[in-house]
């Protein structure tokens, strides 16, 4: 679950529908939810895993890190290629 979670950053929220595709089944959701590990979510068509964002990053968090890192491949690319398109001396 929480692996789905990271990976479609749902932020900890993950609907009844993908809980299946998971392979959790109704009675683990149970036992998961009476340790206080997962509770219903508001509008009650899923579930939310208690403390996620505590332990993992946000998709907000995920978001900036990506648009970091591809601002600093730009630049490093930019870098590169003014290095190769400067002349290499005289002849």
């Amino acid at each position: 679950m929480i692996l789905y979670a990271q990976e479609h950053e749902t932020d900890g929220d993950i609907h009844d529908t993908a809980m299946k595709v998971c392979g959790v089944t109704r009675d683990s959701i149970i036992s998961m939810e009476r340790a206080a590990l997962v509770h219903r979510t508001g509008n009650n068509d899923g579930w939310r895993i208690v403390g996620y964002l505590n332990h993992q990053r946000s998709r907000a968090q995920m978001a900036a890190s990506r648009l970091a890192s591809s601002a600093g491949g730009k630049k490093a690319a930019a870098a590169r290629w003014a290095k190769n398109d400067a002349p290499t001396g005289a002849a």
